[in-house]
């Protein structure tokens, strides 16, 4: 079973937006183990900018006759404190239709497609309050037109956190949300202005040197230091010399 509901962003406002998040990332703390009775629940939250004038959570359940539960039980700790969203649509499919079509409405591409770029994060704990703050600075502000950009939050975990880091090349296994930041656009001449916006977005919410290289940076600053003092050896990702 499918299902979609909705906020509009007239009835949102700082402190109802910091209680969103906090609701959606406490729920994600506590149902990302492979033993949660939720862990056939899949969900994402698309934070869109505030002029495009939705909020919306969409997701699946293969909770069979208790798909439609667990979808009311979710959506009941989302709107704890801010207002239950509304336009909410159910609608129960195969699992071979849902893998071949899942969402139409989202994957959906206009005449000629559309220019994207998304910068993703795998989030071990939900987001602080500080960096909610930033978030919604970034959806609201008006000194940027970018209608494409969304911050989303698709949940993550269950059995796929209970392999070892490094069993496989992906060594990403203690996370509970996957993040993105977002933004789409249709003419060549907005490109500039949206990656402007994503990228800066994604500067100021998340510390890249976190993401990329965990608690072994300070050590890989270390080895810098001792070997490329100068930062001959360097490119966009690379290991940043302590000055």
């Amino acid at each position: 079973m499918t299902f979609k509901a909705e906020w509009d962003w007239s009835d949102i406002d700082q402190p109802s937006f910091l209680r969103l998040l906090q609701n959606h990332g406490g729920w994600s703390e506590r149902n990302s183990g492979a033993d949660s009775p939720n862990a056939s629940l899949w969900a994402l939250l698309e934070v869109h900018r505030k002029q495009f004038g939705k909020i919306i959570v969409r997701g699946v359940s293969t909770a069979g006759a208790a798909a439609e539960r667990q979808m009311e039980e979710h959506l009941a700790a989302l709107s704890e404190g801010i207002g239950a969203p509304g336009g909410r649509e159910l609608a129960r499919m195969s699992w071979l239709d849902f893998a071949l079509n899942p969402f139409p409405d989202l994957f959906a591409m206009p005449p000629g497609g559309v220019s994207s770029k998304v910068k993703d994060a795998l989030l071990k704990k939900r987001l602080t309050d500080h960096q909610i703050a930033v978030a919604y600075d970034h959806l609201t502000r008006t000194d940027h037109d970018v209608m494409g950009g969304m911050l989303g939050f698709a949940t993550y975990g269950g059995r796929i956190n209970t392999v070892a880091p490094d069993a496989t090349a992906a060594s990403q296994r203690g996370a509970i949300l996957d993040m993105a930041c977002t933004t789409g656009w249709l003419d060549p001449r907005d490109e500039a202005t949206n990656l402007a916006w994503v990228r800066a977005f994604y500067q100021a919410g998340v510390p890249w040197p976190t993401l990329y290289y965990k608690d072994n940076y300070p050590r890989l600053q270390q080895v810098k230091a001792r070997w490329d003092p100068r930062d001959v050896f360097r490119h966009g990702l690379s290991v940043r010399v302590v000055r």
